[in-house]
């Protein structure tokens, strides 16, 4: 079985570098890494190339336009293995994470996809965890699954194996028929926000999904690219929006009330962490999406 890392990158050299040299520890390493770079000057450092030159395996550099999605298709296009083991740039994968999704894959040929962990954000019950419950909002410590509001509940902070609809993109795996026969892709209208979310959620319908807490990766949550909070907040909320009338209001419109919860508990968390600049995000994004129509795509 053929193994290919696909990594979409932006304006984060030092972070590529890291990765680079733990796909080097793995014990069983990828057959190829692509990188993506999306950056307005080429990723064409002297120690870029030397980190790939030190590679046991063949590591391909690709131009592509900004967009993660964008970045992911590509690289998925560009590659020749069985398995995708798609990364974000700033995470580092324990030295045995390959391997131990690969025989998931291997053990399990029913599973069309599947991830690891990594750190949970916030404490199980910390009040921040707790608001996201009572307003059914997108937590870690749940099942892997969604809300009626629309909202997964992410497994990270869990220990145990279980089938999951929701995967994180910086740390799945997938199996090229995903792409190949099931003609599933990242949507590259999306924003970075919400788009593992919009695959996993397209992709379960088609076949199981699966999480594997023994498969870890440190996740540095570099802040080089990221958004301020104000775009954080309104590609959120637009995303969030997107997400919900587009993949559960037509199936089950009984849910939208739960919808209106999440949308108030967003406004409500907000304020209660004095996130001014997240407030007026959301103000702004829901504002721009009730004009762009109910469900446009």
């Amino acid at each position: 079985m053929k193994i290919s890392a696909i990594v979409p990158t932006r304006h984060r050299e030092a972070e590529v570098l890291r990765l680079l040299a733990g796909l080097r520890a793995q014990t069983r390493p990828p057959d190829e890494v692509l990188i993506v770079d999306g950056g307005d000057a080429p990723l064409e450092g002297e120690a870029v190339a030397a980190a790939m030159a030190a590679c046991p395996f063949p590591v391909r550099l690709l131009r592509e336009s900004p967009g993660v999605c964008r970045q992911r298709n590509r690289g998925a296009r560009e590659s020749a293995g069985d398995l995708l083991f798609f990364f974000d740039d700033d995470v580092v994968p324990e030295p045995d994470f390959i391997e131990i999704l690969a025989e998931v894959f291997v053990r399990n040929p029913e599973y069309r996809a599947g991830m690891g962990t990594l750190a949970p954000a916030m404490r199980r019950w910390s009040p921040g965890a707790l608001l996201c419950r009572l307003f059914l909002l997108q937590r870690e410590h749940g099942d892997g699954r969604y809300y009626p509001s629309g909202m997964p509940r992410h497994p990270y902070g869990t220990g145990e194996f279980r089938e999951v609809e929701v995967l994180g993109a910086g740390l799945m795996a997938v199996r090229r028929a995903v792409f190949a026969e099931d003609k599933v892709e990242f949507d590259e209208r999306l924003p970075l926000m919400w788009e593992d979310v919009d695959f996993s959620r397209r992709l379960s319908r088609r076949g199981r999904l699966f999480f594997e807490p023994r498969a870890r990766v440190e996740h540095s949550r570099s802040p080089a690219g990221r958004p301020d909070d104000f775009e954080r907040g309104r590609r959120y909320m637009l995303g969030y929006r997107r997400l919900y009338l587009q993949h559960f209001y037509p199936r089950a419109p009984w849910t939208l009330p739960a919808h209106w919860w999440a949308l108030l508990g967003m406004f409500v968390v907000a304020a209660a962490t004095g996130s001014r600049d997240a407030l007026r995000g959301y103000a702004d994004g829901f504002g721009e999406f009730s004009g762009m129509g109910l469900l446009k795509k």
